[in-house]
């Protein structure tokens, strides 16, 4: 699991160096902000992206986790079906005495297609699909609450916490998904949005904040056999 906060961690850091290029050019260089701030949107674009594939990557470690007895069963992955040709293929080379002769003959590898596959149509990142995804390797029933709490998000009660904590996560996919999608094109003047570099800072740390957190808690001991 630990190459895969790495592997976060890694691109939380290329996309957070976008800034630094982005004040070197605005101060030194002189670029036009209408041509630089695009480097704003471009680290933002790529926050997200390192968090949907953080959370893919630790859910279908986590799956093949379980299937190996190494994780504890959660509600949702006994409920959670594979592909028929995936337990036909399974069950050919968990037969005792099958000696595999190719990787394609390793559960594990098996197990990590077929999820590759499945997920690959999924995006991990509006709160709601985010709980979704990690209940299927992670049994806390509050999660999001306990993700809030756990990164110090401003609130008076835990609900106000977990209210911060959608709100913040929805607006940064928002505005990804307006440059992502829509062009960055504000409809109502057909220019192209402002961005301000303070936000894009905070977005990204609150990002990595939670993506870190995330990961913290479905490593805890009382997720393992």
């Amino acid at each position: 699991m630990n190459k895969y906060l790495s592997i976060f961690d890694s691109n939380i850091a290329k996309a957070r160096s976008l800034s630094t290029i982005y004040i070197n050019l605005r101060d030194n260089v002189g670029i036009e902000e209408e041509y630089n701030c695009n480097l704003l949107k471009a680290q933002l674009v790529n926050v997200v992206s390192a968090f949907d594939m953080l959370v893919h990557n630790v859910v279908k470690h986590g799956v093949i986790e379980i299937f190996t007895k190494t994780r504890k069963q959660t509600p949702k992955f006994q409920i959670f079906s594979f592909q028929a040709k995936t337990v036909m293929k399974l069950m050919e080379v968990m037969t005792p005495g099958f000696m595999p002769s190719t990787p394609d003959e390793i559960p594990e590898v098996i197990l990590e297609r077929d999820l590759s596959n499945r997920l690959s149509y999924m995006s991990f990142q509006h709160p709601d699909k985010v709980v979704d995804a990690l209940s299927l390797i992670w049994s806390e029933q509050h999660k999001l609450q306990t993700l809030a709490v756990d990164i110090g998000l401003a609130g008076i009660t835990d609900n106000d916490k977990v209210a911060n904590l959608k709100q913040k996560l929805e607006t940064i996919i928002q505005r990804r998904n307006q440059i992502a999608h829509e062009g960055d094109i504000d409809p109502t003047t057909m220019l192209p949005r402002t961005i301000d570099i303070n936000d894009v800072k905070d977005a990204t740390d609150f990002v990595e904040s939670l993506g870190h957190s995330i990961f913290r808690n479905i490593m805890n001991p009382e997720c393992y056999n």
